[in-house]
C-alpha cells in the first residue's frame, strides 16, 4: 500500500476521536499513530488494515475519490470514522 506512505493528519468524521491533534506516520509495512509529535500507538500495515501492536484496535483504510478514509475498530466493533489529509511540509 505504498500510496499511503507518509505523514497524515487524522480528521474525525464521526465517533470517538479527538477533534484535532492526531496524526499517522506510515512507512511500508509499519507506522505510528501520534498525538501531536508524540508516538502513542505503533501498528503493522496488512493490506488495507492497520493492526495496532499494543492495543486491541485496528483501522481499515480505503481510497475513495482520490482521498483516504478510515474506520476504527476496538474488539471488532466500529468506534469511529476518519479521513486522512496529507501533512503539509513547512517551508522556511
Amino acid at each position: 500500500m505504498a500510496a499511503i506512505d507518509g505523514l497524515w493528519k487524522v480528521r474525525r468524521e464521526s465517533g470517538l476521536l479527538p477533534p484535532f491533534g492526531l496524526r499517522k506516520f506510515i512507512a511500508g509495512d509499519h507506522g505510528w499513530t501520534m498525538l501531536g509529535f508524540l508516538p502513542v500507538a505503533p501498528f503493522k500495515v496488512e493490506g488495507t488494515q492497520l493492526r495496532y501492536k499494543l492495543w486491541p484496535l485496528r483501522d481499515e483504510v480505503l481510497l475513495r475519490d482520490g482521498h483516504w478514509y478510515g474506520r476504527g475498530y476496538a474488539f471488532g466493533r466500529r468506534y469511529c470514522e476518519f479521513r486522512l489529509e496529507p501533512e503539509e511540509e513547512k517551508v522556511e
